[in-house]
């Protein structure tokens, strides 16, 4: 006889209580399925999950790693996105875990890079017009995070088109 997900419902105590990190995986499904109309009951069941990884004793890489599943899985609309990282946050400090995985820090560090650049662009455009736009080929070359910045900073800081020019080119 095969057992289905839904029958776990039944044995919701025994999850709980399981240290094997499947259990929580479970648990983040039969919450999918029991929320999928009911965004604000999905947020305080996802929060309740994530609350959960830290009682089971879980190391850091298995909390990351469910923690991720448990986000996928558990969409939320934007607002409640919003509310729901903030309460992570929160116990993020308290527990002095963090959720956030290299490839993630990557993507935020690229992001960053590429608003200042998005920045310097709209700034160089409005600011000089045609010969702000011809330098933009030239900022998009640039990969210095901390060079865009400087740039950007110029920028809000008045700076000339040759000041300006001069950060990156000596």
């Amino acid at each position: 006889m095969a057992a289905q997900l839904l029958d776990y419902r039944k044995r919701w105590a025994e999850l709980e209580a399981s240290q094997n990190p499947f259990a929580v995986v479970v648990m983040a499904h039969l919450e999918a399925l029991r929320t999928r109309h009911d965004a604000a009951g999905r947020k305080v069941a996802k929060l309740s999950l994530v609350r959960q990884l830290h009682r089971r004793g879980f190391g850091e890489p298995e909390i990351r790693q469910l923690f991720w599943f448990i986000d996928w899985l558990l969409t939320l609309p934007e607002e409640l996105e919003q509310k729901f990282w903030t309460e992570v946050r929160a116990l993020d400090e308290e527990k002095k875990m963090r959720y956030v995985t290299s490839i993630e820090r990557i993507g935020h560090k690229r992001g960053l890079k590429e608003g200042f650049k998005a920045a310097v662009r709209q700034a160089l455009e409005v600011r000089f017009g045609e010969a702000g736009l011809a330098l933009i080929s030239e900022v998009e070359a640039l990969d210095d995070e901390s060079l865009i910045r400087r740039i950007n900073e110029a920028l809000i800081r008045g700076s000339s088109l040759e000041q300006i020019r001069r950060i990156w080119q000596g």
